[in-house]
């Protein structure tokens, strides 16, 4: 069994075609619009895959951070054109740190629902919250459980492009909430085709139990849709999108506007990095940000343990 996404990288945007990632960028636009995300704002891209939704979104000004868990990802991602203009990082969700606080923070096409302990969630919601300034805007989509029960279910479905063929089982266990892809790709070769078989699995996350937990890390709920048209959430719908804030939705003031221009010419530093070096420098400002400034007293270990659901 191959790790996941390590053979699907190669294929992944040909079996995606279908997929307007121009309108999801689109729709994170307008949201950033409504709620006062600068122009140029820093936004994190977590969960970013092979850069579909990050690339749009450097293309329109804002410097972007893509973050994924897997190199053959972020390696199809970073070929891209565009892609030496967006800083690249290889980590976890549910262990990753920026040392700089971001403007705004997306997860999307259901990265969430790789997540499939409350442990590891709530690990990742609360660093969300660490990276977001205050106000800062976190939006990402997940699948629902009309998507599990019809969509996926026990199904099956054979995928065909050219040079590939994919076979994708599904078996979804309602009460335990979890949800298993077995893929068998086929991918050709100088004419012969080489087998991988990879095991996806997305949990189903009960929306009140994520807005709950939300809501104990001091985010707030600004509004919630079905599509990135913008559609009312309906029982049917196959994806729900919400839109949540850091605090107060729309923070603005002189002091913000210093801090955003003190931090500049360092952002434009790690920009400009190449990966190994950047996430080097990333690891050392995250370490000086962990001490304790004079006269101040360490935090106690107690206050980093996790609130769990």
């Amino acid at each position: 069994m191959n790790a996941p996404y390590s053979a699907l990288a190669a294929c992944y945007d040909r079996l995606n075609a279908h997929v307007d990632y121009g309108k999801w960028a689109d729709f994170l636009v307008r949201m950033f619009r409504k709620y006062a995300v600068p122009e140029k704002g820093l936004v994190l891209d977590l969960g970013c895959g092979t850069g579909n939704v990050t690339l749009p979104l450097a293309r329109r000004g804002y410097e972007t951070v893509g973050i994924d868990l897997s190199p053959d990802m972020l390696a199809a991602a970073r070929n891209k054109p565009g892609g030496e203009r967006v800083l690249w990082l290889c980590q976890d969700m549910r262990s990753f740190r920026f040392p700089e606080k971001a403007d705004a923070a997306v997860c999307c096409l259901d990265s969430i629902n790789y997540l499939t302990d409350r442990a590891g969630l709530g690990k990742f919601l609360t660093l969300v919250q660490e990276a977001l300034r205050p106000g800062g805007l976190f939006i990402f989509d997940i699948n629902t459980l009309y998507k599990f029960r019809n969509v996926y279910g026990d199904r099956h479905y054979i995928l065909k492009e050219d040079g590939i063929y994919c076979g994708w089982e599904n078996h979804f266990d309602e009460k335990a909430g979890l949800c298993d892809f077995e893929l068998s790709f086929f991918l050709e070769k100088n004419g012969v085709y080489h087998r991988y078989d990879e095991l996806h699995r997305e949990r189903y996350w009960d929306p009140d139990y994520l807005v709950a937990e939300l809501e104990k890390r001091g985010f707030q709920i600004l509004c919630d849709f079905a599509d990135t048209d913008e559609s009312r959430w309906e029982e049917t719908s196959e994806r729900r999108f919400f839109v949540t804030c850091l605090g107060e939705a729309t923070p603005t003031g002189r002091s913000l506007r210093q801090k955003r221009a003190r931090k500049s010419a360092h952002r434009k530093r790690l920009f400009t990095k190449g990966e190994e070096e950047a996430a080097l420098e990333l690891r050392q400002e995250s370490d000086r940000e962990s001490e304790p400034e004079a006269g101040q007293a360490p935090v106690p270990e107690e206050a980093h343990t996790d609130t769990q659901g």
